[in-house]
C-alpha cells in the first residue's frame, strides 16, 4: 500500500513538471518570434539557452547533494515558479533580458529533470523486470500526457492574455511539489525484495560512458524540434495552431508507445523489435523533411517519430534502472545533461547557418539528423549488452 502511494506521488509531481515543461516550451518560442524583427535568430537563441544549460546540471546537482531529494525538488519547482514569472515580464516587454532569466530557469529545470530521474530508478531497484518495463511505459506516458496537455493550455490561455499562461505554469510548477513531503520519506523505507542491478561494478564502468551519451541525445533532439515546429508553423502555415498540434501529437504518441510497450515485449526478439523501431523513425522523420508543405504528412510524420522514439527512450529508461543503483543513475543523467549543452549548441549552429542559406518550409537538414543519429545510438547501446538481451527476450 505504501509503495503505491509513493508510486503514485512520483506520477502526480511527474505529470504537472512535465505540464509546465510544455507548456513553457511552446509559449517562450512563440513569444520569442516577436522580440525583434529577426525571428528565425530569436527563437535560435532562445532554445539554446533553454538546454544549453544542460551543462550546468550536473555541477549543480552535485553542489546540492548535501540536500535531500525532498528538499531539492521543492526549492527548485518554486524557485522555477518565480523564474517563468519574471521571464513573462521581459517577454512581454520585448526585453533582452529574458533570454538571461530564461538561461537560469532552464538550469533549474534540469536539476529538477536529474532528481525526478534518480528518483524513478530509485523505484525501480526493487521490482521484476516486467514491473520495471511498466513503471517506465506508465512514468513515460504520464510525462508525455503532461507534455501534450502543455501546449494545449497555451493555445486556451493566449487568446485571454498574454501573461495568463505563464502564471498557470508557475501555478503548475507548485503544484508539482505539493506530494514530494510524503512520497520522499517513504522512499527511504526499506523494501521487503532486494534486487540490485545485475552488472558488477568494473562491467558498469565499461557501459556507463555509453549511458551518459545515449541520454545526453536526448535533449538537443527535442530542442531541435521545439525550434522547427513554431519556425514551420509561421513560415509555412502562418498560425501557431499547427505547432501546437506537432506538439500535441508527438507526446500523445510518446505517451501511446509508454502504454504499448510492455504488450509488445511479447512479439518478436528483443533485437527485431528494435530493428523494426528504428527503421519506421528513419522513414517517417525523412518523409516530413522532404514535404513540409503538406499538412497531413507532417501530422502523420510527427505522430510515427513520437511513437518510434518514445518507445526507444522507454527501453532506455529500462535498461538504465536495470542496470545501475539510484546514485549512479542520478549521475549518469547529470552528466549526460551536462553533456547534452554542447550538442544543443552545435545542432542550433548548423540549424541557423543551414537555415540562413536557405531555409525551406521551416525544416532544415538538422531536423532529421537529431532524431536519426538519437535513434542510432540508443538502439546501438540496447544492444550492446548480451545479458539484457537474454533477460529481455
Amino acid at each position: 500500500m505504501a509503495r503505491n502511494v509513493h508510486y503514485y506521488s512520483y506520477l502526480f509531481s511527474l505529470f504537472f513538471f512535465k505540464l509546465a515543461v510544455g507548456a513553457i516550451l511552446l509559449a517562450t518560442s512563440w513569444d520569442s518570434l516577436t522580440l525583434s524583427h529577426n525571428s528565425l535568430l530569436n527563437v535560435s537563441l532562445l532554445m539554446a539557452l533553454s538546454f544549453t544549460p544542460a551543462a550546468f546540471s550536473r555541477l549543480l546537482f552535485n553542489r546540492l547533494s548535501f540536500f535531500s531529494l525532498q528538499k531539492l525538488l521543492t526549492t527548485t519547482f518554486w524557485l522555477s515558479a518565480v523564474l517563468i514569472i519574471i521571464e513573462s515580464y521581459f517577454i512581454l516587454e520585448k526585453s533582452y533580458l529574458v533570454f538571461v532569466v530564461n538561461f537560469i530557469l532552464w538550469i533549474f529545470i534540469f536539476v529538477i529533470e536529474v532528481s525526478s530521474e534518480k528518483w524513478y530508478v530509485a523505484l525501480s531497484q526493487n521490482i521484476a523486470l516486467l514491473d520495471v518495463r511498466k513503471l517506465s511505459g506508465i512514468s513515460t506516458s504520464v510525462a508525455q500526457i503532461g507534455v501534450i496537455l502543455g501546449p494545449i493550455l497555451v493555445l486556451v490561455a493566449k487568446p485571454f492574455s498574454h501573461s495568463l499562461i505563464y502564471w498557470i505554469i508557475a501555478a503548475t510548477l507548485i503544484l508539482a511539489s505539493t506530494p514530494l513531503v510524503i512520497s520522499i520519506k517513504q522512499l527511504h523505507k526499506p523494501a521487503s525484495v532486494q534486487i540490485k542491478p545485475y552488472d558488477t561494478q568494473s562491467v558498469q564502468k565499461d557501459k556507463r560512458i555509453a549511458c551518459i551519451f545515449a541520454f545526453a541525445m536526448i535533449w538537443p533532439t527535442l530542442a531541435i524540434f521545439n525550434i522547427s515546429a513554431p519556425i514551420l508553423s509561421k513560415l509555412e502555415y502562418h498560425t501557431i495552431n499547427v505547432a501546437g498540434t506537432m506538439e500535441v501529437l508527438i507526446g500523445l504518441a510518446t505517451a501511446l508507445a509508454g502504454f504499448l510497450h510492455p504488450l509488445t515485449t511479447k512479439f518478436l526478439t528483443h533485437r527485431k523489435r528494435l530493428t523494426y523501431i528504428l527503421l519506421t523513425l528513419i522513414f517517417f522523420i525523412t518523409f516530413i523533411y522532404f514535404y513540409p508543405g503538406i499538412l497531413v504528412i507532417v501530422f502523420i510524420g510527427t505522430f510515427f517519430t513520437g511513437l518510434t522514439f518514445g518507445y526507444l527512450r522507454v527501453e532506455l529508461r529500462t535498461f538504465l534502472s536495470r542496470r545501475y543503483t539510484p546514485k549512479v543513475a542520478g549521475e549518469i543523467i547529470a552528466a549526460a545533461n551536462s553533456w547534452s549543452g554542447f550538442f544543443v549548441l552545435i545542432y542550433c549552429l548548423i540549424f541557423y547557418f543551414n537555415a540562413s542559406s536557405g531555409i525551406q518550409k521551416g525544416i532544415t537538414v538538422v531536423f532529421p539528423m537529431s532524431f536519426v543519429i538519437a535513434a542510432i545510438v540508443f538502439y546501438s547501446l540496447l544492444l550492446s549488452d548480451s545479458r539484457y538481451q537474454e533477460e529481455t527476450n
